[in-house]
């Protein structure tokens, strides 16, 4: 084979791999385009900043590492009913 086949293949590989990771990722990068009454199973509500005022829906890992967890949202509806 020749420079050109090989360089192509490696590159259709590539392209393989990374559409396979988007595929099988979860993709939580897309939460924050839910609103928050919107906001699917695999993200959480929680505030966007730490000392923002309102809320929105955002990746579990975003949520946690302002110190909000997965059930902070919930305490807060219960509170308001």
């Amino acid at each position: 084979m020749n420079k050109m086949v090989i360089a192509a293949l490696l590159l259709f590989a590539a392209f393989l791999s990374v559409a396979a990771f988007f595929a099988f990722s979860g993709n939580e990068t897309d939460c924050p385009s839910f609103s928050y009454p919107d906001c699917p199973e695999r993200c959480v509500v929680c505030p966007p900043c730490a000392v923002c005022s309102s809320i929105s829906c955002q990746s579990e890992e975003f949520c946690r590492g302002l110190g909000f967890d997965r059930n902070w949202y919930a305490a807060i509806e219960e509170k308001l009913e």
